[in-house]
This record gives C-alpha cells, sequence and structure tokens, in this order.
C-alpha cells in the first residue's frame, strides 16, 4: 500500500512539474534559426547552415541532423463514413478563436523587429514610428535594406492548456 502511495504521488508531482515548467519560444531571423526550450526537459532547435538542420534533446537524448535525412511518411487518405461522404471539417471561426486564446497566454520577454519596405516613400511615413514610447528600442525602421526579427517568447503548459479548453 505504501509503494502505490509513493508512486502515484511521484506520478502527480511529476505531472505538476510537466505543467508548471515554463516553455520558451526563440525565433532569429538573423541568424536563421528558431528554437523551442521546455525549461529542465528538453529543447528542439532549427537552423540554417548551407543545409536547414534539426536538432533534438529530452533529457539524456541528443539527436542532430539535417532535414534532407528526414524521412517522409505516405500520406493518408482522408476519413470517409459508412455513406461514402467525409466527415465534417471544424469551423474556421472556432479554430480561429483558440488561436488567438492561445496566443493570448504566451509572454513577450523580448523583441526587436527592423522593416525596410524599399521604397523611401513608405519608409519616411513609417519613420516616426521609431519614437513611440512602446516601440522604442524594439522597432527598427531603416532605409539600409535590414530586415529582420527577434522574439522570445515565455509561457506556461498550464496556461496553454487551460486558453486551449476555454
Amino acid at each position: 500500500m505504501m509503494w502505490l502511495i509513493i508512486i502515484l504521488g511521484t506520478l502527480v508531482l511529476l505531472v505538476c512539474w510537466l505543467l508548471v515548467a515554463p516553455v520558451e519560444l526563440e525565433i532569429d531571423t538573423i541568424h536563421a534559426q528558431a528554437a523551442v526550450h521546455w525549461i529542465s526537459i528538453g529543447s528542439v532547435r532549427v537552423w540554417y547552415e548551407e543545409e536547414w538542420w534539426f536538432s533534438i534533446q529530452v533529457f539524456f537524448f541528443h539527436k542532430t541532423m539535417p532535414f534532407s535525412q528526414m524521412k517522409k511518411g505516405p500520406k493518408k487518405a482522408t476519413a470517409t463514413l459508412e455513406n461514402g461522404k467525409q466527415k465534417k471539417k471544424l469551423k474556421t471561426k472556432s479554430i480561429l478563436k483558440k488561436v488567438t486564446q492561445v496566443i493570448g497566454s504566451l509572454q513577450i520577454t523580448e523583441w526587436r523587429l527592423a522593416i525596410d519596405s524599399g521604397e523611401y516613400n513608405l519608409n519616411a511615413r513609417l519613420y516616426p514610428l521609431n519614437f513611440l514610447s512602446w516601440t522604442a528600442g524594439h522597432l527598427f525602421i531603416n532605409f539600409q535594406g535590414n530586415n529582420y526579427l527577434v522574439a522570445k517568447l515565455r509561457a506556461q503548459p498550464w496556461k496553454i492548456a487551460l486558453a486551449f479548453i476555454k
């Protein structure tokens, strides 16, 4: 009986830790890389060096390989009912609502965006955005051809799950 309580307690603590451990998403178009880090659990990283690479690390397991070596499985046929009709698709409105709720649960910890539209008139119209208080140090409208995005988002899985359930 005591072993059962210990095992169940350990499983409950593990599930609680999985729900509380923060998840970080990093996007960097300057260096052509993106990464998802689940703190103390694992990470997935994609970057470009002559070709696209993929790296995954979960606890002590680590695997790195180029995308060209990843195998694609066969395409699955669409599911049909007995009378030959296809299953109903989810409504776009409900999917969009779920996506906006999940995005709303994310916390932006860092962001930098540089824009050069290539048109001097449009850049000149957008240039005053550099001096707004909420974009200071984050948004760079320029005339030098620099276009990039650096963003770091942080979320907790329980908040994402709660936003998805609502």
